[in-house]
């Protein structure tokens, strides 16, 4: 069972990801804007994901993974505050387009911290494959549900605030 409550982990993440897709598109269409921006979101994200996840074969690397999971989570801490102070469209879409960078790191490093956890537990690989997938889905899944139950408390930028708040908190749990 201890094994189990890491992948926390990626769901944490993965709520994170899932309430910065959600606010960033919902909040450029309360804002009037155009469907061009508000698709932009998902255009910049899945595009800056697949060059980030390029990019990871290269940086990732097991024995620093635990080190790579804390960077991932103080970026996008950083990237969170950012956009909850940002107001500006283009500001925002380049922010938006930085968060797939420190998702891929995370779930990258996280993937190969868990292979070195404990070859015993972690096998055999379809049970952690399933788990991690279980894991990641629940979190994108919530990060939208979530989003609707902060809004009310401080608009946008308060999802993202919070948002900040809970990557931060993941950062302390992984260290």
């Amino acid at each position: 069972m201890p094994h189990f409550l890491l992948y926390l982990f990626p769901l944490m993440f993965d709520i994170i990801v899932g309430l910065t897709l959600f606010a960033g598109r919902h909040a450029f269409g309360e804002a009037g804007r155009g469907t061009d921006t508000v698709g932009a979101v998902w255009l910049i994200y899945g595009t800056s994901y697949m060059l980030s996840s390029l990019l990871m074969t290269r940086l990732v690397m097991a024995h620093r993974a635990r080190a790579l999971m804390l960077t991932a989570c103080a970026a996008a801490a950083l990237l969170m505050g950012g956009l909850a102070l940002a107001r500006h469209t283009a500001l925002i879409l380049v922010l938006i387009g930085c968060v797939p960078f420190t998702a891929s790191l995370f779930f990258n490093a996280f993937q190969s911290f868990m292979l070195g956890v404990d070859q015993g537990a972690a096998k055999p690989h379809v049970r952690m494959i399933a788990h991690y997938t279980l894991s990641w889905s629940t979190g994108f899944a919530l990060g939208p549900a979530l989003t609707v139950a902060v809004k009310g408390y401080g608009g946008w930028p308060g999802v993202y605030a919070a948002t900040a708040c809970l990557t931060a908190l993941l950062g302390i749990a992984v260290y």
